[in-house]
Parts: structure tokens; sequence; C-alpha cells
């Protein structure tokens, strides 16, 4: 392997100023760096970054955590962070956790490899979607964000968490504007003339989905609609909302629309729908919401709030940033949605 010491006999210096032009530090003559690089293009020398990292006190590397590979959203958040690292120099180290304990493991990880910086996405345990295990899932989050804060005012170490206020002044905060979108969502049914608009949530009311529920339920007794509220509870998977919904078209229930609180949900809604041989937007419309682009390939494709998740990943890599360089934004962002019209409404 091609060491430094390979590219100060190449370039016939000594190995202090392949240091420094390496590292850019110190004081090194124009031509002399053009030989150093030269010998380094020739030789393909890889510096060793974790030295580097020693001698510049930074990685130039965030660490960022997630825990469901399979959500969609977080997909599209770290498609963000990445095309903004990448812009602003960075690398990123991306580390899956699936429980409260791989996500203390997957945290402890991210910090030993001397990042800069920690990028959080919700943390979902496994269980969380599940009917048996969901609250016991939900303590386990909640145990990890308190983990968190206590490494972090060791540390101090600049970090970003996404969408879920941990209250703690120790971080800064990239949110998903759910109750906007929640509200772009309900008064498109209602504006178009939907009356009996039933809600699908998930079960754990908690969050987002407490968000999103209340802005239903604002806007159906602000337009007058009290007697058609109607909302039902599953877990967050499309199984569950299919058994759902199957359920209340066999016992005959058959509202205009189905209000779902995520994609996920609608998805699980329009399966069932199209099992008993119903029309979509005929029959029964469904309106979702997050904008996953999934929803966008099925037939007919799913009405939504887009809640920007791209947007947010990029915004994210920019606040910590600017954290790691001292400029802190010191309040919540919040990420604009946008009506998503697809043809299942």
């Amino acid at each position: 392997m091609v060491n430094s010491r390979d590219v100060a006999s190449k370039a016939g210096v000594s190995m202090m100023t392949v240091s420094r032009v390496v590292n850019e530090s110190g004081s090194v003559s124009e031509k002399t760096k053009k030989k150093v690089q030269a010998a380094i293009r020739e030789l393909d020398y890889i510096p060793n970054q974790l030295a580097k990292s020693l001698v510049n006190s930074t990685s130039r590397t965030i660490g960022v955590l997630f825990s469901n590979i399979f959500n969609p959203v977080y997909s599209s958040i770290i498609s963000g962070i990445e095309r903004k690292a990448h812009e602003i120099g960075y690398n990123i180290i991306i580390s899956n956790a699936t429980d409260y304990t791989s996500s203390v493991q997957a945290l402890n990880m991210l910090v030993s490899k001397m990042v800069d910086g920690l990028i959080v996405l919700p943390i979902e345990p496994d269980g969380m979607n599940d009917d048996e295990s969901s609250l016991h899932a939900l303590g386990e989050m909640w145990q990890f964000y308190e983990d968190l804060k206590n490494l972090l005012a060791k540390r101090k170490l600049p970090c970003v968490v996404i969408d879920i206020d941990i209250d703690s002044d120790l971080v800064e905060y990239v949110c998903h504007d759910y109750v906007k979108a929640a509200k772009i969502g309900i008064d498109y049914l209602i504006n178009k003339g939907f009356k009996n608009i039933q809600y699908i949530n998930s079960e754990l009311k908690q969050g987002l989905w407490k968000d999103r529920e209340d802005e239903y339920l604002f806007a159906m007794k602000q337009a007058g609609l009290e007697k058609y509220i109607c909302t039902h509870y599953c877990t967050n998977s499309t199984k569950s909302s299919f058994d759902l919904v199957s359920g209340l078209l066999k016992k005959g229930e058959r509202p205009q629309a189905f209000y779902c609180g995520n994609d996920i949900l609608a998805i699980g809604a329009m399966q069932a729908i199209s099992s008993f041989s119903l029309r979509i937007p005929q029959d029964i419309s469904v309106m979702g919401n997050d904008g996953i682009n999934v929803g966008q390939m099925i037939i007919p494709s799913l009405t939504s709030v887009d809640i920007n998740s791209l947007e947010l990943g990029i915004r994210s890599m920019e606040c910590c940033h600017n954290f790691i360089e001292g400029r802190r934004n010191g309040s919540k962002i919040f990420i604009e949605p946008h009506l998503l019209c697809g043809k299942s409404v």
C-alpha cells in the first residue's frame, strides 16, 4: 500500500511537506505543491482520513442515524442530505438501527468515527407498526432521545434532530410542516364538495399523528360537517389499513372519501376498495399525506400532500453545517408542503 513516505520520495520532498500539502496546512510554495500533487496522482495515493482529521480537528464527515430502511420518507430525506453534503464537500456515514439497543450502539459508533456533527432522523424501533408492541416501541424511542441528550451534553457535538421535539436546546430542529400538510389535504377534499370524509390514522395518536387528526377535526367542524366526523385507527401498515377498510366495507359503510394519515395507509385503503370491485375515485375517493414516490406509481395515482422530504434533507445538512461553523439557526426550520394531484380524488 502506498504511503506518505512513498509520495515524499517520488516528489523529492520531506514527509512533513507531503503532510502540509495533504492537510492544507503550513506554508508550501506553489511549485512544491504541484510536485507533491503530481506524485499523489501518479502513485494513486489515498490519504489517511483519520490522521488528517486529527491534524485539522475536523473530519468533514456527518453521521446520519435512522431506524427504518423501508420508510420511503426517510429515503428521500437521506437523498437530500447526500446531495447537499456532496455539494459542500462533506462525507456522510449512514447507520440504520432497528431497536433501542442498536440505536444506542449506532450512535456511539458514529461518535467514535470522529464525525463533525450528527443528523438524527425520527427513531422508529421494531414494533412501532405492530399491534402488540407499538406502545413499548414508542417508549424505547423516547429513551433513546434521553440518551442522545445526555451524550450531547458531554460531547458538545453539533446535532440536527428531524421532526421530533426532544425538549433540548443542544440541538437544531428541521421539521416537516405536518399541520399545514394536513390542512392542505382536508381543505382540498372539503372544497371539492365532499362531506362524508372519514379519517384513517395511526393508533399511536401522538406527534405527527395527533397533529394531522387535530387538523381534520378542526376543518370538519369549521365547515359545519361535525355529523360526518369519523376517525378509524390502525397500525401504520398497508395490511392494517387494508383490513380496517375491508371491515368497514363489509359492514356496508361507504364514505365519499377516506382521508389517510399517510400514503402507506392510503395505499392499503385503495387495495381494500379495489378488492370489493369498487372504483376509485368514482365510488370512493382516497387522499393520502406524505407524497412518497410509490403513490405516483400505482393506478390510479394517489392524490396526496407532498411534505417535501428531499428538501428537508437538504436543509438538514445545511443546518448541520452552519451549526458546525458556529452559526446556529436558533429556531425550528419548517419545510413547506404542497398538494400533489393524482387520480384518486
